[in-house]
């Protein structure tokens, strides 16, 4: 009895520290990862100009949760903000106009320098004005890949200048509003380019409803036109933010605006990458020696979740035994990695070690895609090609975190709070900067640069050709560009 009771008692203080350790490793490893602000308890402002600078304060806590700005940021950071406070004064008692208050902030959040942590407005197409085009990044230029039925002669067109400057130059005066890469930067300035309210609060245009803008036409002539912008923001829904690469889709056009039309619209072949356009993710055998799957998210979609659909990926390739698998991460923001996990290690050993695996990235593929991408590799050592264009972060990143709002305004802010390695992994001596998952499901992946590098032109697109499906297929089996 006397030894029950001794045994008894060690388990409980066995238990007692255990579950102590647990709750410190919470502490240490999981909460960080996603903070909070407490609620703002401020009075009710007397003036927009007061509003304004309650909000600029509380913007001012960002860093508290937001763990990507590093010393020099943070100073460059607080002395945005008193920049913008000493503007707000200077306007007071009206403030500053919403659009000009915005892009202030905007461009203060970019400061983090970190893909992940940015405001969700006109930056990412949720706010403002937009232009009733879509407008996307090609390495000759930017083009015209949808608009509203009334300017469908304007399709396939060329950009030459908007106002009088060129979309380069736009492109290169946006930059400081964007964090992180600057292919993703460039690629995500279609927002503020397209939006007339806001290049006219910035000084670069005279009007905040309508652009002048002078374009090639498919056909051959320039012509200049004056196009009025559409009251509403070009990305509507809780969700949406701007994803440049989905608009290369024919099927993304807005359903509630009237008829749009597309560039491709019509088009008797599509490219693979093209094809299904009304699914996040699908598999399909252009030939008995290839597998292609396009993954446009990690997220589930309707119908069968995305682990489940890979995994029936997986049990159909180690039956067929293809000797390429294409996996196209081009249009994919990211999302919940962990849905990927179990692929991205039970594909390679179901192809065996003849099998070839080519990744296909672009400025699009982000966080969880990376993320997919770096597991791809670690799991197929010396078989995997990454082919087409760099992708749209570092491989180094802060992420998970969550979103706050500025309590007047409304404005929304991403904000990141855990640490990403997918080239070096995370080490012990990183445990409370690191996200905790990446302890379980991490690799140290070395460099996700294409090793296969392609271009993209607007002719390759319009024509229905895939440069990166065509650098594959040259060395050896695998897909056609036409599917």
């Amino acid at each position: 009895m006397r030894r029950w009771a001794i045994a008894a008692g060690i388990g409980a203080v066995l238990m007692v520290a255990a579950g102590a350790a647990a709750g410190a490793a919470y502490l240490v490893v999981v909460r960080p990862n996603y903070p909070q602000l407490a609620p703002a308890d401020l009075p009710a402002p007397g003036t927009r100009a007061e509003a304004q600078r309650q909000d600029l304060e509380r913007l001012r806590q960002l860093p508290e949760i937001d763990r990507s700005f590093s010393p020099e940021a943070l100073g460059r950071f607080d002395q945005r903000i008193d920049g913008l406070l000493a503007e707000v004064a200077a306007a007071a008692p009206g403030g500053l106009d919403d659009a000009g208050f915005e892009l202030g902030v905007t461009r203060a959040v970019a400061l983090a320098e970190n893909g992940h942590t940015y405001v969700r407005g006109v930056a990412m197409g949720r706010s403002l004005n937009a232009l009733p085009l879509r407008l996307v990044w090609f390495d000759d230029g930017l083009y015209v890949v949808s608009a509203r039925a009334a300017l469908a002669d304007l399709l396939g067109a060329r950009v030459v200048t908007l106002g009088s400057r060129t979309p380069e130059a736009l492109a290169g005066t946006l930059r400081p509003y964007f964090g992180g890469r600057d292919s993703r930067a460039r690629l995500l300035s279609v927002s503020l380019i397209s939006s007339p309210a806001a290049l006219h609060a910035l000084g670069l245009l005279p009007s905040p409803d309508v652009a002048s803008l002078v374009l090639d036409l498919a056909d051959g002539r320039r012509v200049t036109r004056e196009i009025a912008a559409d009251p509403r923001p070009a990305m509507r829904g809780e969700g949406a933010v701007r994803q440049p690469a989905i608009d290369l889709l024919p099927t993304a056009l807005p359903r509630d605006d009237g008829p749009w039309r597309h560039v491709l619209s019509g088009a008797a072949t599509l490219p693979l990458y093209l094809q299904q356009g009304d699914r996040t993710y699908w598999q399909a055998y252009p030939d008995a020696g290839t597998l292609f799957v396009e993954l446009r998210g990690i997220s589930d979609d309707a119908g069968t979740g995305l682990a489940d659909f890979l995994a029936q990926v997986v049990e159909e390739a180690s039956r067929r035994k293809p000797k390429s698998v294409i996996v196209d991460l081009r249009a994919n923001p990211g999302g919940n990695y962990v849905l990927t996990a179990d692929f991205t290690r039970r594909l390679p050993q179901a192809l065996g070690p003849e099998g070839r695996i080519y990744v296909l990235t672009g400025p699009d593929t982000f966080s969880a895609a990376i993320t997919t991408l770096a597991r791809l590799k670690y799991f197929a050592p010396g078989n995997v090609e990454i082919v087409g264009q760099a992708t749209g972060d570092f491989t180094a990143f802060w992420a998970e975190g969550g979103r706050t709002a500025l309590p007047n305004s409304g404005i929304s802010i991403r904000y990141a709070s855990a640490f990403h390695d997918w080239r070096n992994g995370c080490g012990l001596a990183e445990i409370g900067r690191c996200f905790w998952l990446n302890y379980v499901y991490g690799v140290a992946a070395g460099d996700l640069s294409p090793t296969v590098p392609t271009g993209f032109t607007f002719a390759d697109y319009r024509a229905g050709r895939d440069p990166a499906l065509d650098a594959i297929a040259a060395r050896g089996p695998a897909a056609s560009a036409g599917g």
